[in-house]
């Protein structure tokens, strides 16, 4: 677990062994937030004096999601994303992990590596209903803090942006600098994320705000801005 500074918050970040997903946490007093929750020991030390954790889903891939449980397990939380997400994690059938599963399959098969196997022991196959949920827009304060919440299409139909205080964006896998953009998954639309969210991130967002993207390190929204346009790659 690694950690960056922001002004005078502390934005603890943990990569996800399995497939270097991000997990974000921040804690102010006996109150955490935890965004995009997976498994990690080194959480628990960081949070053991906090009474209640407020989950906050970017989008509902298993990758983003698989630590749901494990965190409901062992603080009181409240969990928060769209309704198309929260309508997603919470079918029966969406509870099996097959996308991360074929990912780490092809994995150890090109590293000779066992990351399946290790994932499926640790992975507990749950339904979730989120305790909030909105379509296009949310607000919540958090402290003296400001969360805003808005829907980001083109990934996937659940996916959303995060902004906090007006200066720090968690934007899961919509908005990437290390990494392409992936529209080509089932339910992604490269065809709206380029004429509907590029446009719609490039008024929302200010150039000087941190980004945390869901996967690879976090970046200022100028390093990929050109013109006043936002440039990503696509997978």
């Amino acid at each position: 677990m690694d950690f960056f500074h922001i002004d005078d918050l502390t934005i603890y970040r943990s990569v996800y062994k399995y497939i270097n997903s991000n997990m974000y946490i921040l804690v102010e007093e006996d109150r955490a937030f935890v965004v995009d929750p997976h498994e990690d020991v080194y959480a628990i030390s960081l949070l053991e004096k906090v009474k209640n954790v407020i989950i906050l889903l970017t989008h509902e891939h298993t990758d983003h999601t698989s630590g749901i449980y494990w965190f409901q397990q062992k603080f009181p939380s409240k969990l928060i994303c769209t309704k198309k997400c929260s309508d997603y994690i919470s079918l029966e059938e969406n509870r099996r992990p097959i996308l991360i599963s074929f990912i780490l399959e092809e994995q150890d098969r090109l590293n000779g590596t066992n990351l399946l196997e290790e994932f499926k022991k640790q992975y507990v196959p749950q339904t979730y209903k989120a305790d909030i949920t909105f379509e296009d827009s949310l607000i919540e304060q958090w402290g003296s803090h400001k969360l805003e919440f808005f829907k980001v299409l083109g990934h996937s139909p659940g996916s959303c942006g995060i902004i906090f205080d007006n200066k720090i964006a968690f934007m899961g896998d919509s908005l990437m600098k290390d990494l392409p953009i992936i529209t080509r998954f089932p339910r992604g639309n490269k065809k709206v994320y380029i004429n509907e969210t590029l446009p719609f991130l490039e008024q929302k967002l200010k150039e000087d705000m941190m980004i945390m993207p869901g996967h690879g390190n976090p970046f200022l929204l100028s390093d990929i801005m050109k013109g006043g346009k936002i440039n990503v790659e696509f997978r």
